[in-house]
C-alpha cells in the first residue's frame, strides 16, 4: 500500500506542474476535458516510467477508477466555470479524498490486503497475533494528498483570474487606442477627401467648356476612384496593391485632363504587396507633384510611383520631373496629412526625406516589415 501512495504523490506532482505548464498562455492549445485527459495520461505515463517497481494490476485498476471518476467530475466542474466558493471548495475536498480512499481500496481487494487489523491468534499468556491493516494510512494519505491538491486548485485558479484581468484590462486599453487612432484617422480623411473632391470638380468643371467626352470620362473616373475609395472607408491599413489601385485611378483622372502632357508608372514587386499601409498615404503627394509639376514651361510631366524593401525596411518612393518646390513652400492640407497619418500610426518608427535634385524625390521609409517574393508594375 505505501508503494501506492508513493506512485499517487508522484502522479500529482506530475500532473500539478503539468497543468501549471500547460495552462500557461500559448503553450497547449488544446481546450476543455481533451485537454485535462492528455494531461492526466501523459502525467501517468511519466510516472509509470520512473517506478522503482513493475505496475501492478491492482494499481492500473485503482488508477482507471480515478480516471473516470476524474472525467465524471470534469463535467460537473465545466458548469462551475472556475468558480471559486466555498461549497465548492468543500465539494472538491470530498470527493477528491473519497475517489483516492476508494483507490487505495481497490488496491487493497485486489492485492487482498487487509484494510482492518485482523487477529490472528490469542496466546496462552493474553498476547495476540495479528495482520497490521492499512485503514489508517489509507485514511490519512487521502486527506493529506486531498488538502494539497484542492490548495494547489484554489491558488491556481485564483492567479489565473487576477492574470485574465489584467490581459482583459491590457485587451480593453488596446481597443480604446484603436478606436481613437481610427476616429482620428477618419478625421484626417475627411480633411484630404473634400480637398480632393473640390479640385476634382473644378477640373471637370474646366474641361466641360472644353471638350464633353473627356468631362463625361473625367466624372466616370472620379465615380470609380470614390467608390474604390468608400469600399474601404472602415480601413486605416490597406495593402501595398490597394493603394497602388487607388493611385492608377487618380492617375487615369489626371490623364484626362492633361492628356500627353502627364506620364506615370507604378512599379510594386510582388514581394511587398500584401505590406500595409495607411489609406490613401501616398495619393496627397501625387496630387502635390501634377498641382506643383505643372506650374511653368513644361513639355511632359512624368511621375513615377515606386515601392521596394531592403531587409525590415519599406522604400516609398514619388518622383516627378516637374516644377521643384520654393524655399518658401508650406505642406497643403493634403502633404500636411501624410505627417500627420504617419505620426499617429508609426510613432517616430518612420523617415521622410525630400530630393530636388535631378529631379523632385518624396521619399517615405517604413520600418518592420516582412518580405515574399516577385515582381509586378503597373504602367501607362
Amino acid at each position: 500500500m505505501n508503494l501506492y501512495i508513493g506512485l499517487l504523490i508522484r502522479f500529482l506532482f506530475v500532473f500539478a506542474l503539468g497543468s501549471t505548464l500547460a495552462y500557461l498562455p500559448g503553450l497547449l492549445n488544446v481546450k476543455g476535458l481533451l485537454k485535462r485527459n492528455l494531461l492526466f495520461l501523459v502525467s501517468l505515463l511519466l510516472t509509470c516510467l520512473f517506478l522503482d517497481t513493475p505496475l501492478k494490476v491492482s494499481y492500473v485498476w485503482a488508477l482507471g477508477f480515478i480516471f473516470l471518476m476524474f472525467n465524471a467530475y470534469a463535467l460537473f466542474m465545466e458548469k462551475r466555470k472556475g468558480t471559486l466558493k466555498i461549497q465548492y471548495v468543500v465539494i472538491d475536498f470530498v470527493v477528491c479524498s473519497g475517489t483516492l480512499f476508494l483507490s487505495d481500496c481497490i488496491v487493497a481487494m485486489v492485492d487482498d490486503l487487509p484494510i482492518k487489523k485482523i487477529i490472528i491468534e490469542r496466546f496462552a499468556n493474553g498476547g495476540y497475533s495479528f495482520t497490521p491493516g492499512h485503514l489508517d494510512d489509507m485514511i490519512s494519505s487521502s486527506l493529506i494528498l486531498s488538502l494539497i491538491a484542492i490548495n494547489y486548485q484554489c491558488i491556481y485558479l485564483s492567479l489565473l483570474k487576477k492574470w485574465e484581468a489584467r490581459q482583459n484590462r491590457k485587451i480593453e486599453r488596446l481597443q480604446l487606442q484603436k478606436r481613437n487612432i481610427e476616429t482620428q484617422f477618419e478625421a484626417l480623411q475627411a480633411k484630404v477627401n473634400p480637398h480632393f473632391l473640390y479640385n476634382s470638380l473644378n477640373s471637370i468643371a474646366g474641361l466641360a467648356t472644353v471638350d464633353g467626352d473627356k468631362t463625361r470620362q473625367m466624372a466616370l473616373a472620379l465615380s470609380r476612384f470614390f467608390r474604390y475609395s468608400m469600399n474601404r472607408e472602415q480601413e486605416v491599413m490597406i495593402t501595398l496593391k490597394e493603394e497602388a489601385e487607388m493611385i492608377k485611378t487618380y492617375l487615369e483622372i489626371e490623364k484626362i485632363r492633361f492628356g500627353d502632357l502627364l506620364h506615370y508608372s507604378i512599379e510594386l514587386p510582388i514581394e511587398v504587396e500584401l505590406c500595409q499601409i495607411p489609406r490613401m498615404l501616398l495619393q496627397p503627394i501625387v496630387e502635390n507633384c501634377i498641382k506643383h509639376g505643372m506650374k511653368g514651361d513644361i513639355d511632359t510631366l512624368a511621375i513615377n510611383v515606386s515601392f521596394s524593401i531592403s531587409g525590415n525596411t519599406l522604400l516609398l518612393s514619388v518622383k516627378d520631373n516637374g516644377m521643384p518646390f520654393p524655399e518658401d513652400f508650406v505642406p497643403g492640407y493634403g502633404i500636411q496629412s501624410v505627417y500627420d497619418k504617419l505620426d499617429l500610426l508609426y510613432n517616430h518608427h518612420y523617415k521622410v526625406e525630400l530630393d530636388m535634385e535631378p529631379e523632385k524625390d518624396f521619399r517615405i521609409y517604413l520600418y518592420s516589415f516582412l518580405k515574399e517574393q516577385g515582381e509586378i508594375s503597373f504602367s501607362e
